[in-house]
C-alpha cells in the first residue's frame, strides 16, 4: 500500500512539473505528461529496487536551494549583459576552476550530495560542472562570465 502511495505521490509531481515546463493544461498534454510522469516513475522504481539508484536525501541537504531563484535571476542578467558587451566588440573572460569536493564516497548520502551539488551549480545559467574526479576528491567547473563563484554555486558546493 506505501509503494503504491509514493509511486502515485512521485507521478503526480513528475505530471506538475510537466505541466509547468509546457505550460499548457490542454487534454493532450495532460496525457502526454500522464504517460511520461508514469514511465519515469516506473524507471526511477525499477533502478530504486535494483540498486542502481542508491540516494539518501535529507533536509538539510536541501537549504540551498533557497539560493537558486535569486542567483538563475541574477546571472541571467550578468550574462545577457555579457552578451551585449561582446556583441559591442568587447572582451568577455570566464573560468575554468578545479575545486576540492568531499562527496566522493559510493555510499548513499555522498551520491545524494553529489547530485545535489551537481544541479545546484548547473541549473544557473552562469556557471555548469563539467566533470566531478571521485579519484582526486574535484569538481570541474566553467563559468561563462566573472571570476567568482556566485553564492548559490558556493553553498551547494559547501553542502556537498
Amino acid at each position: 500500500m506505501w509503494k503504491s502511495f509514493k509511486f502515485l505521490v512521485a507521478w503526480a509531481i513528475l505530471l506538475g512539473v510537466y505541466l509547468i515546463l509546457v505550460g499548457s493544461a490542454s487534454t493532450s498534454e495532460l496525457w502526454v505528461g500522464a504517460v511520461l510522469a508514469a514511465g519515469v516513475t516506473v524507471l526511477l522504481s525499477w533502478s530504486k529496487s535494483t540498486g542502481m539508484l542508491a540516494l539518501r536525501l535529507r533536509w538539510q541537504d536541501l537549504a540551498p536551494l533557497r539560493y537558486v531563484p535569486g542567483a538563475i535571476l541574477r546571472e541571467t542578467g550578468q550574462d545577457f549583459y555579457a552578451l551585449v558587451r561582446r556583441l559591442a566588440g568587447q572582451e568577455v573572460e570566464g573560468i575554468t576552476l578545479r575545486l576540492p569536493f568531499a562527496p566522493t564516497g559510493k555510499d548513499p548520502e555522498s551520491a545524494t550530495r553529489r547530485a545535489l551539488a551537481i544541479f545546484g551549480v548547473t541549473i544557473t545559467p552562469n556557471s555548469y560542472v563539467v566533470r566531478v574526479d571521485t579519484d582526486k576528491g574535484e569538481i570541474l567547473i566553467r563559468q561563462l562570465v566573472g571570476r567568482e563563484l556566485s553564492l548559490s554555486d558556493r553553498e551547494f558546493l559547501r553542502a556537498g
